[in-house]
């Protein structure tokens, strides 16, 4: 138990902690200690210190609001040595572009923090932050595409916790109440820390209700109806996630000849806030550009999914299976693809995409070992009423083709 005396002889200087109220009414920490003080930090010896009579300390009283203020010196000092991911660099917030706005709060950017300033702590932008990449940038396959080790199976399951980081969900309101419209579902891969790459008929009027709109979307989901999620493991504990996070959509790019017959069907969702890459939370990979496609055959392709599973009901918990790219002469030809900007897949019996999957991933993996990466070969386009039937395959927009047009669309 710390005493107003040790309290009082400690290397804590109380007159160099400062209270900033902001615009949005947060009390905001600014404090200057040395490197080897925030490391020693506890927070249990903080909680002690709360409960110190404010008689012991000298010419000091203890408000309840001063709690505030402590608990966030506990949070910044303990990430005051954190490392940058990286794709990130370690520079002052102001020179970070893509995180000085208005609507960013401490509470927005705080998980990026990466060292204090002691020279000013006046300003609120004078913190040093882990700053993203640009949003028109692709990651290469050292950092997209890389997941846990897992087992590969060929009939549909459920998908092991966060095993595939880049899925995302896609979320729709009602555009008059605003409401929540979960009957919806469509998903999308992350591709950078800005964009989701998804199906041009996930975010056209005319394949969901008029009264809908895409309002967000949520990343490092897999249960459905439960947040944090969580499994029992094989010895009895439990394995807990991180809580998911949902980033509203600043803007949709839908293909400009996307139609009805579902060709172009390709989307791009700019997200308003750049995500900061996690285990649960992380890109795939897209072929072009600073990764060079190999050409051989793709015989075993993944895919995943909340949508219809054995049931005919949306699926809760993410599920996956393994399928098999079929050539042109054995896909149905009344579908009328083509190949060169489509892929045919799927076919076996119980192993479908399905309604609900669209704007998903079809997976391929390149590489073997330690060098091993996932890159998204397709996105989940359209099928039979009548999913996970023998020979009748299922039809996706092949992702390689469009690299240009992806390209083009991003923007910093």
């Amino acid at each position: 138990m710390l005493n107003g005396r040790r309290f009082q002889e400690s290397a804590w200087d109380l007159d160099r902690i400062k209270i900033i109220l902001s615009d949005r009414m947060l009390m905001i920490a600014r404090f200057t200690i040395s490197p080897s003080l925030a490391a020693g930090i506890k927070k249990k010896a903080l909680l002690d210190l709360i409960l110190v009579d404010s008689q012991m300390f000298v010419g000091l009283k203890v408000f309840t609001s001063m709690l505030l203020p402590i608990i966030l010196l506990a949070h910044l000092a303990s990430s005051a040595s954190q490392d940058c991911k990286t794709d990130e660099k370690c520079i002052r917030m102001d020179k970070c572009p893509l995180m000085v706005k208005p609507e960013y709060t401490m509470r927005t950017i705080r998980h990026r923090h990466c060292r204090p300033d002691i020279k000013t702590i006046e300003s609120y932008y004078h913190e040093y932050i882990c700053c993203p990449g640009q949003g028109n940038v692709l990651p290469n396959e050292e950092i997209c595409g890389q997941r846990p080790p897992t087992n590969r199976v060929m009939n549909g399951k459920q998908a092991e916790l966060n095993e595939f980081p880049w899925m995302a969900l896609i979320l729709y309101q009602n555009r008059i109440t605003l409401k929540p419209k979960p009957k919806i579902i469509c998903a999308g891969s992350l591709i950078n820390h800005r964009y989701v790459l998804t199906a041009a008929h996930c975010v056209s009027i005319g394949y969901f209700p008029p009264d809908a709109e895409v309002k967000a979307v949520r990343l490092g989901e897999h249960d459905r109806s439960s947040d944090p999620d969580y499994i029992k493991l094989l010895n009895g504990k439990w394995h807990w996630a991180p809580p998911h996070l949902e980033v509203d959509v600043e803007e949709i790019i839908k293909h400009e000849y996307f139609n009805s017959n579902f060709q172009n069907d390709i989307a791009l969702l700019r997200l308003q806030l750049p995500v900061r890459y996690t285990k649960a939370i992380a890109p795939i990979c897209i072929l072009g550009g600073q990764i060079t496609p190999n050409a051989y055959k793709r015989y075993i392709l993944e895919i995943a999914g909340w949508g219809k599973a054995e049931k005919h009901t949306p699926s809760q918990v993410l599920r996956k299976s393994s399928i098999m790219e079929v050539t042109e002469d054995k896909c149905p030809t009344h579908f009328k693809i083509s190949l060169e900007f489509q892929v045919c897949a799927g076919g076996q019996f119980g192993r479908d995409t399905c309604v609900g999957d669209s704007g998903g991933p079809l997976m391929a993996t390149m590489g073997k070992s330690l060098a091993e990466f996932v890159y998204l070969l397709g996105i989940t386009s359209y099928g039979y009423i009548k999913c996970g039937q023998l020979n009748h395959s299922s039809v996706y927009t092949k992702t390689e083709s469009y690299f240009y047009w992806i390209q083009q669309n991003l923007r910093p």
